[in-house]
């Protein structure tokens, strides 16, 4: 029995993102994948059963990647619940413009076409989101009636952004455009409204 090689196992891995951030799945053949590797394509059996494990493989450990790295945005629990949900937004934006592909598959996770798992580290995903909007709610830091809803608003919309590739999309203002939409909303606010009406 061959010995399981971690780093061996990362470089297999990175090699496939880097292939399926360029081709449909279908494309990709696991030839390719050893190659960009630089091990054999049976050594991919070693560690992945089939191409479609391999994938799955790569969103579930994407993914829960990304949990974890907001979850570790929104400690202390003493910061506010504006700063938690910032950090969120910029932690999103980041992981998508690294991960565009792993990022923009997530959506296929919502429509049922991936496994339970992935499911379920999506449900974490919204749920750390949700977490705290209503840790904000209760300290009456934000108002929202459907919490859950805008948990599940906020990834969508830094999908979309960076979906469309526009020339005109600028990268490092994104996050603080988003966290304003959110938070402050389209509706001018008071002071402005009195400036417009002088």
């Amino acid at each position: 029995m061959q010995t399981l090689d971690q780093q061996k196992r990362k470089d297999i891995l990175g090699a496939a993102e880097r292939l399926f951030a360029t081709k449909p799945f279908h494309e990709v053949k696991l030839q390719d994948v050893a190659s960009d590797a630089r091990v054999g394509k049976g050594t991919i059996y070693v560690y992945f059963s089939s191409k479609e494990d391999l994938y799955r493989s790569l969103m579930c450990e994407g993914i829960g990647e990304l949990v974890d790295r907001l979850r570790q945005r929104i400690v202390p629990e003493d910061q506010s619940s504006m700063e938690s949900l910032r950090r969120i937004i910029a932690e999103l934006v980041t992981f998508a413009g690294s991960r565009p592909t792993l990022f923009q598959t997530a959506r296929a996770i919502v429509h049922g076409q991936y496994d339970q798992t992935l499911a379920k580290l999506h449900t974490q995903m919204i749920d750390v989101i949700e977490q705290v909007i209503r840790r904000g709610i209760g300290r009456g830091e934000l108002a929202d009636e459907h919490p859950e809803l805008t948990a599940r608003y906020l990834p969508g919309a830094v999908r979309s952004a960076l979906a469309q590739k526009s020339k005109n999309l600028d990268r490092a203002a994104l996050p603080e455009h988003v966290f304003n939409l959110f938070v402050r909303g389209l509706a001018v606010r008071e002071v402005k409204r009195r400036k417009i009406q002088e």
